[in-house]
Formats: C-alpha cells, sequence, structure tokens
C-alpha cells in the first residue's frame, strides 16, 4: 500500500506502508490515512493520532497501520 500520511506532518511524496495489502477502500484525513482489509474485515489506520483520529483508543501517532477498535463486533 502507498500513502502520503505522515505522523509527522504533511508529505506529498508516498510512501511504502508495510502490512497493508488487499485494501478493498482508503480513506484520507488530515495527515492520516484508513483503509478496509478484504481479508479480515477490518479497518486499520496510521498517521497522526494525536487527536484519536487512528480510532484505536489512543492519542498516539502511528506509521504502521493499527486496528480501529470496533464498537458492537466486527465490521459489516
Amino acid at each position: 500500500m502507498v500513502s502520503t500520511g505522515n505522523p509527522g506532518g504533511s508529505s506529498s511524496t508516498p510512501v511504502n506502508v508495510s502490512g497493508v495489502t488487499a485494501a478493498v477502500a482508503v480513506a484520507s484525513g488530515f495527515d492520516y490515512n484508513c483503509a478496509l482489509i478484504c481479508r479480515r474485515q477490518q479497518p486499520e489506520c496510521w498517521g497522526r493520532g494525536l487527536d484519536g483520529q487512528l480510532g484505536n483508543g489512543f492519542q498516539t501517532n502511528s506509521s504502521i497501520p493499527v486496528d480501529v477498535a470496533l464498537v458492537g463486533g466486527p465490521w459489516r
């Protein structure tokens, strides 16, 4: 997966994101990105997370994809 997400700030240069394969949908926000992973039916996000943007319950940045905490069970 290629992304322009950069936990340290904005970048217009794409970077490789390891661990994201078989994504069926991708969304981007301000300095963060998310992908829906087909094989797991699970969204994963990476990038800036200081305000909880990554959805994993923490307020930290991540350059590797983290699972989004889902309320009420698996993604459908």
